[in-house]
């Protein structure tokens, strides 16, 4: 998977176990077997051709430092802590979520892709990574 990517052409590529429907024909989602996190991969909205915008990997469990998903070549994903994630990127910029009320750390980058992690209301505990083309990533990514 890359950004910029041909969403269809990736789609028809994966496995089985990765999900996709035409109620939210844009993204297609994978479940871990312990449902401890999902990936999930999306093209933009403004034509069935347009390309891969947005993937990532979020978890809703409550105890995020458990959760064994993709990491970085650091070692970060979910379960990274604020501090973790500011010692690796010390250039890193920290933000706010355009919708809702959590925060973000988004990690300086001269490419066209920004890889944020994302952080709940009050948490300094990464739930979400997400590397979008985007000025933020998306509120929900089918919706």
């Amino acid at each position: 998977m890359e950004l910029g990517g041909d969403f269809a052409a990736r789609l028809g590529a994966l496995p089985d176990t990765w999900r996709n429907d035409e109620v939210c024909s844009w993204t297609a989602w994978w479940q871990a077997d312990d449902s401890s996190y999902c990936l999930f991969v999306v093209r933009g909205t403004e034509s069935e051709t347009a390309p891969i915008g947005e993937m990532s990997v979020y978890s809703a469990a409550q105890d995020l430092g458990g959760v064994e998903g993709p990491r970085t070549a650091e070692g970060l994903g979910v379960g990274a802590t604020t501090d973790e994630v500011l010692a690796a990127h010390p250039d890193a910029e920290r933000g706010t979520a355009g919708i809702g009320i959590g925060t973000w750390v988004r990690l300086a980058s001269e490419a066209d892709g920004r890889v944020f992690f994302q952080f709940r209301e009050g948490g300094d505990v990464t739930s979400s990574v997400v590397v979008t083309t985007r000025d933020q990533p998306s509120y929900e990514v089918c919706g």
